[in-house]
């Protein structure tokens, strides 16, 4: 389906992810396959109960991706960040809604699944496997590399219950959380995985993982602060180390956020506004101050403090760079955290499909 000059955003199915999904042109569409990452619906802490039905929020999901990514192209869908236990309102599972209502909709969803996954997540896998014939992306973690001859085992008797064979598996080595001092270590545990597995059978075969922070609180109000990108870090090394594998893999990241979906009452959240930029090692981190100080105009301010910045792309560069500019003139904006992280998403994709380019020429 694709090969290392390829790009994974692993991306949070909410409405800035799907908003930068939206701008992108076909040309880049054509060079990234998105694994979108369905939250659990949107909670209604006053009530407390959820601000949709289980139905509706899949309704609503599928529906996004149908405007943001069309039925052109594969993507991958994956449960990994809701509660499973939950059933729609004539006893379905959640990922047998979502792919009969992707199916109806004509668009190609590609289920995802991982060894720890319960059996009543497996079978529904399965009968979409079945059903579709467009295979299946396994999911492995970290600890799930820990012990490589269990591994193979597990995954080959996981293949044998989905009824999958090899060429019709997306392997993704999902290594989440990279911090620097880490990179190294976890180098080395991918190079193993990627040698003792099989993975020259498999229909692609994706590392992926994320420096960015769980919080910008290291970064001071009213400053700006960088974040090394330890997922590139990562790839660079696996890249000058090709002839150690069986396999080069495709790149894959968390584009502008931490592998872990915040949950909570944002009412109890001291919400501030900032903008996240790439650059080509690290990401740009401009912080303002708290909303209730300094309401959303700041982003005005922060807008054109990165447009004068010489990591700065231009206007014309992405959707995200464009919105950029115009609110650094005040022509548009000054948006709001969903916005921003639109504009963050979609700048973030481009730059990435462009350096996985430059890097393999």
């Amino acid at each position: 389906m694709f090969d290392h000059l390829h790009y994974v955003p692993l991306l949070k199915g909410k409405q800035g992810e799907f908003g930068a999904l939206k701008e992108l042109s076909d040309s880049v569409k054509m060079r990234l396959t998105p694994l979108i990452d369905v939250p659990r619906a949107d909670w209604d802490w006053g009530k407390g109960k959820p601000k949709k039905s289980l139905d509706a929020h899949i309704e609503t999901i599928t529906k996004q991706i149908e405007k943001s990514w069309g039925a052109e192209r594969p993507f991958f869908i994956d449960f990994f960040d809701a509660d499973l236990s939950i059933r729609t309102s004539n006893g379905t599972h959640p990922i047998t809604c979502l792919t009969t209502r992707a199916r109806n909709l004509g668009l190609k969803a590609i289920p995802v699944t991982g060894l720890d996954r319960d059996s009543d997540l497996q079978a529904a896998v399965a009968l979409a496997i079945k059903t579709d014939d467009r295979g299946v992306c396994i999911r492995l973690l970290q600890d799930d590399l820990a012990d490589l001859v269990k591994l193979r085992s597990e995954l080959a008797q996981l293949m044998n219950v989905l009824s999958v064979p090899a060429d019709l598996v997306d392997l993704l080595l999902d290594l989440r959380e990279l911090r620097e001092g880490d990179v190294g270590k976890v180098a080395e545990l991918a190079i193993e995985a990627i040698g003792f597995l099989p993975c020259e059978g498999f229909r692609t075969l994706t590392v992926a993982g994320s420096g960015f922070p769980r919080s910008l609180g290291e970064v001071a109000s009213q400053s700006i602060g960088v974040v090394p990108r330890t997922e590139w870090v990562l790839r660079q090394e696996l890249m000058s180390r090709i002839s150690e594998m069986t396999r080069c893999p495709t790149f894959g990241d968390y584009a502008v956020a931490h592998p872990d979906l915040l949950y909570g009452d944002m009412r109890t959240f001291s919400l501030g506004g900032s903008i996240r930029y790439t650059l080509a090692d690290e990401w740009l981190i401009l912080k303002g101050g708290s909303f209730k100080k300094y309401k959303h105009a700041q982003f005005h301010d922060l807008a054109r403090t990165l447009s004068k910045h010489s990591g700065f792309k231009g206007a014309n560069y992405s959707w995200g760079d464009n919105y950029i500019a115009k609110c650094a003139a005040h022509s548009t904006g000054p948006g709001n955290l969903m916005t921003w992280r639109k504009v963050g998403t979609s700048h973030h994709l481009m730059a990435v499909v462009d350096q996985i380019s430059e890097d393999s020429a």
